[in-house]
This record gives structure tokens, C-alpha cells and sequence, in this order.
């Protein structure tokens, strides 16, 4: 064979080994790292002292002392220089102390080595916050107060999220179905941060700490895990969203949340789809609340004046609101899921719970009822648990109802 002819052939040759190595020894684009780091306690306004307790040791750069169960370490921010932290337990340390006696730092890093320890945190007006967690630990300051970020591997984080965004007693089927759906934030999340850092609260998802995670969530997630769920035509993992109950039915993203998210593909019709398995949600019946017009009025910042458009399945696209009474040129609109926003924010988030809701006034009062729980986007979660039990479904056909038009791999 002459080496012209042979040039083809060696060419082929090395497209593919290419091929072969971009298929099957590089990662895909959408693999998962083996450990998160999640920001804990966001929810929080501001964190000024950090009790721990359980044994942890401190590692370098920070130290590398290690505290038993027996004295909780204590943690707390510098009244004289806010940007550095003060380790109030006592101890035999090899670094250098401050004037008190105390290690001061800008930031401290602790190993549990995987063993669960208890973390206290005190904010102000004495607020305090108490959850579990195990692996590793920086606890340091910031402008705004202490803040803590935990490091842990992917399946325990994911295990505490099921436990936290499912009531207990769902079946198993819902449990895989919400591992799923956790994996596929997760990963969204993850390739929209700037650091690699998430939240724990339902900004994003929920994660509480292992005090969720239980035999039930970490079996569901060992049998599902990595699987997400992907766009049919391109085979990539969608934006999902999930909510506790749609009161009958579910909404598009785009109208609810407008052209900022991702409109991959929540349904095959834009209304969503319809569901009448979540009537045994405690939150599927009316919640009525009301609320003095002046009271509302101080505490949104505007008047609320009339729903002025809804979707296919009755939630409120667009409401109209007056800034300052006295003047006719501040009315204006915003959406309704804006709206339902500031009335959690301003009220608590139990007042009204669903957006699926309707408000009016009888000149005193407003009077707010609203069904289901949560947003209403997406995958109802008491929705798929009434297929699960009353239609036999497995997690794949409940989340193909929610989500047609997509296919879960690994």
C-alpha cells in the first residue's frame, strides 16, 4: 500500500480515538462533583455568635486543635474589628492568641470527619437557629455577621434535601421522583455559581441539615442518583421547578416568572398541565386571611388595587398597585407572582401560601383567599404522591406527567 493511499486511514484512525475519549473516558458536560459546599443558615438575617458542639478539629490554616463533645467551641465576631472572628473555647493551642486568650482570625476551618455535630446560631433579639451537619466547616466573618459554609459529599446533601422539601410519609416513589428533581437544581445551581457555593434555603432548595436524611431519603437517592431529568430532542438536563401543591393545576414558567428563567419544558402546553391528585394536601382547601388596608399599606410600602390578569389555571399574571394614594400618576403594575412575593415577605409566608389566589376589599379590610402551596410551576409534590398511591405511577411516569416531552438519565 503506498503512503498516499494510507493517509486516509491514518486520519481515520485518529478520529476515532478522539472519538473515543470524548465519549468514553472525558466526563460529560453535565457531570456532578463528589462533594457540595452549601452556605448555611441564609434565611437568617444576621448570625453574631456560633455555638458548636460535638467533636470537630481544627485544621490548617486556621489551627489544629481538636474539641471533644464534652465543651462546645464557641465562636463570635470582634466588636473591634468586625472582619475577624474570635474562638472563645479553651484549649492547648500552638497559634498565636490574642490579648483575651483567644485565637482571632479572620476565618476558621474545622473536619468532623463526616461525624454529625450540632451548630447553635444566635442572631439578634435573640433568635436562634439549631441543625446538624457533618463534614467540613469555615465559619468566618463578613460585614453582615458570622457566616458558615459546609462541605459534603454530593449523595448526603441531596439525602437531607429530600428529607427537608418532602412531608414524612410520602412513599418511595415520591421520594426518588424529589431525588431526582433536587439533582437537576442542584446541578443548575451549580453551573450558575460564580464560586461553587449554594444556599440551604428554599431560594434555591431546602437543605436542614442531617436531621432530614433518613434510611427512606438515602435509599431513594442511592437508587436514582445521578439521574436527572433532560430535554428529549437535545439530551441535556432542563431547569426544573417543583412546589408542594397546585390546587389543580400547574402554570407555565414563563407567565409566572416572566422571560428571566428558562422555559425548557415545563409542559407540552403552555397552560401546564391539570392535576386533581393533590386533594389530600392539607393546603388544597381555601385559606382565608385578612388583613386592616392601612396595616397592608404600611407594611408592602404600596395599595394594592385589583388583579388585572390571570393564567389558564387562575393565577394572577398582572396587578395593579398605587404607590402614594394622593396621586393617580403612581399606579402602575407588576406581576402577580411579584405581588404574592411581597406578601410573604411582609406577612409571613403561611398567610397566604398559594399562588393560586384572589383578593378583595370591603373598604376596612382586604380579604386574601388563596389555594394550594407554592408557586404552582412545575412538579406538584402532593400531586405526584396522589399518583403514586391512587395510579400505582413509579417516579419516572409521575415526573413524565409533570414533564412531558423530557427523558431522565444518568
Amino acid at each position: 500500500m503506498s503512503c498516499k493511499h494510507s493517509k486516509p486511514y491514518v486520519l481515520w484512525l485518529f478520529v476515532c480515538l478522539g472519538l473515543f475519549f470524548s465519549i468514553f473516558l472525558l466526563p460529560p458536560a453535565h457531570a456532578l462533583p463528589a462533594r457540595v459546599t452549601v452556605q448555611l443558615f441564609t434565611f437568617l438575617p444576621r448570625i453574631d455568635k456560633v455555638v458548636i458542639s460535638g467533636r470537630c478539629r481544627l485544621v490548617p490554616p486556621s489551627g489544629n486543635a481538636v474539641f471533644g463533645a464534652a465543651s462546645p467551641v464557641v465562636f463570635s465576631q470582634d466588636p473591634k474589628n468586625n472582619s475577624r472572628i474570635i474562638l472563645g473555647a479553651s484549649s492547648r493551642q500552638s497559634n498565636r492568641q490574642n490579648s483575651r486568650g483567644a485565637l482571632c482570625r479572620q476565618a476558621f476551618y474545622l473536619d468532623t470527619d463526616n461525624l454529625p455535630v450540632q451548630i447553635k446560631v444566635l442572631g439578634p433579639d435573640g433568635v436562634s437557629k439549631t441543625a446538624r451537619y457533618a463534614g467540613s466547616l469555615k465559619i468566618y466573618a463578613t460585614a453582615g455577621g458570622i457566616a458558615i459554609q459546609n462541605r459534603l459529599p454530593i449523595k448526603q446533601y441531596l439525602a437531607a434535601v429530600v428529607g427537608s422539601e418532602c412531608p414524612p410519609g410520602f412513599s418511595q416513589s415520591s421520594l426518588k421522583a424529589q431525588a431526582v428533581l433536587a439533582t437537576n437544581v442542584l446541578h443548575q445551581a451549580l453551573k450558575n455559581s460564580s464560586d461553587g457555593c449554594i444556599p440551604d434555603s428554599t431560594q434555591l432548595q431546602s437543605f436542614g441539615g442531617l436531621d432530614h436524611a433518613n434510611s427512606r431519603t438515602i435509599a431513594a437517592v442511592d437508587a436514582v442518583f445521578p439521574r436527572m431529568l433532560c430535554d428529549q430532542s437535545t439530551g441535556q438536563p432542563i431547569e426544573v421547578y417543583y412546589s408542594s401543591t397546585c390546587a389543580g393545576g400547574t402554570s407555565d414558567a414563563l407567565k409566572i416568572f416572566g422571560s428571566a428563567h428558562n422555559a425548557s419544558p415545563i409542559s407540552s402546553k403552555r397552560g401546564g398541565v391539570p392535576c386533581t391528585y393533590c386533594q389530600a394536601s392539607p393546603f388544597y382547601k381555601p385559606q382565608i386571611y385578612t388583613i386592616d388596608r392601612y396595616a397592608l399599606q404600611g407594611k408592602l410600602g404600596y395599595q394594592p388595587m385589583s388583579i388585572e390578569a390571570r393564567d389558564e389555571r387562575g393565577r394572577p399574571l398582572k396587578i395593579k398597585i398605587q404607590t402614594a394614594p394622593a396621586s393617580v400618576h403612581d399606579i402602575k403594575t407588576i406581576s402577580g407572582y411579584a405581588f404574592w412575593l411581597d406578601l410573604g415577605k411582609a406577612l409571613g409566608w403561611g398567610k397566604i401560601p398559594g399562588n393560586l389566589y384572589d383578593m378583595r376589599t370591603d373598604n376596612a379590610n382586604f380579604i386574601f383567599t388563596s389555594r394550594g402551596c407554592g408557586h404552582g410551576v412545575g412538579f406538584c409534590q402532593w400531586g405526584g404522591e396522589g399518583l403514586a398511591l391512587k395510579k400505582g405511577f413509579h417516579y419516572q411516569r409521575m415526573l413524565y406527567y409533570y414533564f412531558p416531552r423530557t427523558k431522565i438519565k444518568d
